[in-house]
C-alpha cells in the first residue's frame, strides 16, 4: 500500500492457488479494483469476509 500512496492496486492476478494469498488480495485492492484467480487450487478456497476490504 505504501507504493500506491494508500490508494491500493487496481488489478491483481492471483496464480498460486494458495488460500491465504487469495484472501489477502482483497486487502490490497483499491475501490472498484478487480481480482482475477487463475489456475486450479488443490483445496477448496474459502474467502474470509472480503466485504470490509472491498467496501472501504
Amino acid at each position: 500500500m505504501e507504493l500506491t500512496g494508500g490508494a491500493g492496486i487496481g488489478r491483481i492476478c492471483e496464480c498460486s492457488g494458495v488460500a491465504a494469498v487469495a484472501n489477502s488480495c482483497f486487502s490490497y485492492l483499491r475501490k472498484g479494483g478487480r481480482v482475477v484467480l487463475i489456475g486450479l487450487p488443490k483445496q477448496p478456497l474459502h474467502f474470509e469476509n472480503p466485504l470490509p476490504d472491498i467496501c472501504k
